[in-house]
């Protein structure tokens, strides 16, 4: 079974060969979105549509002025529950569209809108990408199974 660190990496790898470009641009987990002045977050992976891109600034710190469309979080064998909510919660409040909150150890994806949850948990389930990022496909057994 992988680890954090090479499920973060094969996201990321599957998100960019799928990604379309012209739908916006891809990011890992060096890059951060400053969601207000006392909010900062990394997600492990996300994703900007080009719509969005126009209206996010580059703050003087160098990380985005607000949220991702989409957000990729990998469960750290440290991550509580309460810190999981809580970081959901600044996504949906501050404009993320989408999070998939990958538990590597269980070998799940669970999608979060602002609406519902959905969990994928055998290995042939299928993640697309949505109204957020149209023509993305992937099947999970490739992100925990490579």
């Amino acid at each position: 079974m992988p680890n954090h660190g090479a499920v973060c990496v094969r996201w990321a790898r599957a998100f960019q060969l799928r990604e379309p470009p012209e739908a916006g641009r891809g990011y890992d987990s060096s890059t951060g979105f400053r969601l207000s002045d006392t909010v900062l977050l990394s997600p492990d992976v996300s994703f900007v549509s080009k719509a969005r891109l126009k209206k996010i600034l580059l703050a003087p710190d160098k990380f985005l002025y607000g949220a991702p469309d989409l957000a990729i979080e990998v469960l750290s064998p440290t991550d509580r529950l309460r810190e999981v909510h809580r970081k959901l919660d600044c996504y949906f409040e501050y404009g993320t569209r989408v999070v998939w909150w990958v538990d590597w150890q269980k070998e799940q994806v669970h999608i979060y809108t602002l609406d519902s949850i959905e969990a994928l948990t055998r290995p042939r389930d299928v993640l697309t990408g949505g109204e957020v990022l149209p023509g993305f496909r992937c099947q999970i057994n490739r992100i925990f199974y490579l």
